[in-house]
């Protein structure tokens, strides 16, 4: 679930700069795979081989006791990230103007509203 906050400033006629602060909520707690029991790495050496093995329990030192807890299965994963833009319109149109913006305008009533009294 994407949720987030940014800021747009025109810097000239055909020129934007932009920040944007986004966080996703997930509903799962396996994207960094730290979740619930360690599996037994000798018994996923002889099903996946070698790799899957080592790859399995990345700690430093000392192996994690077999079907110890790990992480906090309580809580779901969430990440975020900061992204900043720059974007510079291309050709003759002003960043400004649209065709979606002429479009409309086309549409719109050039009756005034009425007084009330």
């Amino acid at each position: 679930m994407p949720f987030g906050i940014g800021y747009r400033k025109n810097l000239g006629r055909k020129s934007y700069i932009g920040i944007e602060l986004s966080m996703r909520k997930s509903f799962t707690d396996y994207i960094d795979d730290v979740s619930t029991n360690y599996y037994d790495t000798d018994a996923l050496y002889e099903e996946r081989g070698e790799i899957a093995a080592a790859l399995s329990d990345r700690q430093i030192g000392e192996s994690a006791a077999h079907f110890s807890g790990r992480g906090n299965p309580g809580n779901n994963d969430n990440y975020s990230f900061v992204q900043l833009t720059y974007s510079r319109s291309i050709g003759k149109q002003d960043a400004n103007s649209s065709k979606v913006g002429q479009f409309f305008a086309k549409f719109k009533s050039k009756e005034k509203c009425p007084a009330f009294r």
